[in-house]
């Protein structure tokens, strides 16, 4: 099942204040209709220790924009509705582990500003651990516009921050961890994480969006590309030729997303295809079913290590 993953920030224009909705956080539950997962008992969970994921990569506010059909001319538009969300590859996931019942920590770099005072709130609000997280004197943290048409196709702006180039990737060396994962928006860091997923013989998973550096691929254990993430490293006319060609002379497994197409993946030297999932929306279900899958990774690492097994064959999303 999805976790529920949209995060919601409530603004008053009048004080230009930011704050909270006191209903409910920049996480919320799925549209009407969708199914939704039932909390865990408490002495459920408290019977057994929780999976710890550690992630390492961004964190950004959005604002979404649903409309008729994506821009395509240089004039004013008319949104049927919006939203300011939480966003970010590794903050939603973080989000949707933590809503699963794991133990997720963040690292990450956000500004001194009121964004990053936002983020941070939130992500400890939804039970993320945030101790990792650094901020950038007079930094400013990302946020992206996100236009969403009828069909939920989206188009993003993305604005990476400023002054946020310089933090330390000594946050995400020295963890603890049942799995880790890490996406492309912060190298030094996805890359120490995925060194230190190595060394603790535990899955290092890459979101893989372009740009995309090859020391990370090489590093990690599990590779999950966008299709425009894949299609930058490779020439091929088609994403199954692509998946074969740039994970030729890697050892790990691979996937690539396909919208409508649903997901390729790695076999045994072959390309297999998964069928797509009926979600609601692109934007906030596609980290969940990524944050789950990344839980699974770990909870399976766990039991492996329970039974004294070895990691040795892949395990698959």
């Amino acid at each position: 099942k999805c976790a529920q993953t949209a995060r919601r920030i409530g603004f008053d224009p009048r004080s230009c204040t930011l704050h909270h909705n006191p209903i409910s956080t920049l996480y919320q539950g799925p549209p009407k209709g969708a199914d939704r997962r039932q909390p865990r008992p408490k002495n459920e969970v408290a019977k057994r220790q929780m999976t710890q994921v550690f992630l390492a990569g961004m964190a950004v506010v959005d604002f979404v924009f649903s409309v008729d059909q994506l821009p395509d001319k240089a004039e004013k538009y008319r949104a049927s509705d919006a939203h300011i969300v939480g966003g970010g590859c590794a903050a939603n996931a973080a989000v949707a582990i933590a809503r699963l019942g794991g133990e997720a920590t963040l690292a990450a770099c956000l500004g001194d500003d009121a964004l990053g005072d936002l983020i941070i709130s939130d992500l400890q609000r939804e039970g993320v651990k945030t101790a990792s997280i650094q901020r950038a004197s007079n930094g400013r943290s990302s946020f992206s516009s996100v236009f969403v048409d009828r069909s939920g196709e989206r188009q993003i702006m993305n604005f990476r921050g400023d002054g946020l180039a310089s933090y330390d990737a000594s946050s995400a060396q020295d963890f603890t961890a049942d799995a880790v994962l890490v996406d492309t928006r912060w190298n030094e860091g996805a890359l120490a994480a995925l060194t230190r997923a190595k060394s603790l013989s535990i899955p290092g998973v890459l979101d893989a969006e372009a740009p995309i550096a090859m020391n990370l691929l090489n590093a990690a254990s599990h590779i999950a590309f966008s299709r425009q993430g894949l299609l930058s490293l490779s020439d091929a006319k088609t994403l199954p030729q692509a998946l074969t060609e740039v994970t030729s002379e890697l050892e790990s497994w691979a996937c690539v997303t396909d919208g409508q197409a649903g997901v390729f993946y790695t076999d045994n030297g072959q390309v297999a295809q998964f069928p797509p999932l009926k979600c609601p929306s692109k934007t906030p279900w596609a980290r969940a079913i990524f944050g789950t899958a990344h839980l699974r990774l770990g909870l399976a690492k766990e039991w492996m290590r329970e039974k004294q097994s070895n990691l040795q064959t892949p395990l698959r999303l």
